[in-house]
């Protein structure tokens, strides 16, 4: 686990007693608590991506629990007026699997939407931190062509852009350990920073042991704590 100078105690995500409604995210609905504070990065192993972007759409406040609370910077996503709940999300970044970039519109714009949509950030401050993100990622800009005009690894690098863009509070990330392997270097690098400026993180991941030796050792004692998602709720595990 990095150091960080932000304030130990401070939680940045807490779920309290949470349920989740099985109709709406198929997860199964037994009590979840968790408490991430500022500079901590919890591993939730899952069994694929949906019930990871189903979580991830809990704590984010896109879909109402069964039952719980769900606060984020200590504010209630279930009393927040749409106004103050859309700023509050500005303050989180988010990567989707393979992107879940919009088909019609130019990536370099899909980047920067959420950004605009919910902050006050100006366009240009916002373009020179989103392309300065892109040279930390690899790639030469703000990409302009359409999703499906560019490479899987390439939309890696810019789904990994728009989440780390505008020094998000919280980050809900899936590493790039599979479409783009040699991401790893710079995304652990912006998550370290991150980390050491407040933030804290939830990582979903396939298995607990990360696969092969390379990304084990690259990721090393990122994870200041470690859960299994499964028919059981979120389980506690212990770190190895």
């Amino acid at each position: 686990m990095s150091e960080t100078t932000a304030p130990a105690s401070r939680a940045v995500l807490e779920l309290r007693d949470l349920r989740p409604d099985f109709r709406l995210s198929q997860l199964a609905p037994h009590p979840v608590n968790l408490r991430l504070r500022a500079g901590e990065c919890l591993q939730i192993v899952t069994r694929g991506w949906r019930e990871a972007a189903a979580f991830a759409d809990l704590c984010e406040g896109l879909v109402d629990p069964f039952d719980g609370t769900v606060l984020m910077q200590g504010l209630d996503w279930a009393g927040l007026p749409r106004r103050e709940a859309g700023a509050l999300r500005g303050r989180i970044g988010r990567t989707h699997h393979r992107g879940a970039f919009n088909e019609l519109a130019p990536v370099g714009e899909d980047i920067l939407l959420p950004q605009l949509h919910h902050t006050r950030i100006p366009r240009p401050k916002l373009i020179a931190a989103a392309e300065a993100l892109c040279l930390r990622f690899g790639l030469p800009g703000l990409p302009t062509g359409l999703p499906g005009e560019i490479g899987e690894a390439d939309l890696a690098r810019a789904n990994c852009v728009r989440a780390f863009l505008g020094h998000p509070d919280l980050l809900l990330l899936e590493p790039p350990m599979l479409t783009a392997p040699d991401l790893l270097p710079a995304f652990l690098a912006a998550l370290t920073e991150a980390r050491d400026r407040g933030a804290a993180a939830i990582c979903f991941t396939r298995r607990l042991d990360l696969g092969d030796g390379a990304v084990r050792r690259s990721f090393g004692g990122v994870f200041s704590h470690r859960s299994l998602l499964g028919d059981d709720g979120l389980r506690p595990l212990h770190l190895a």
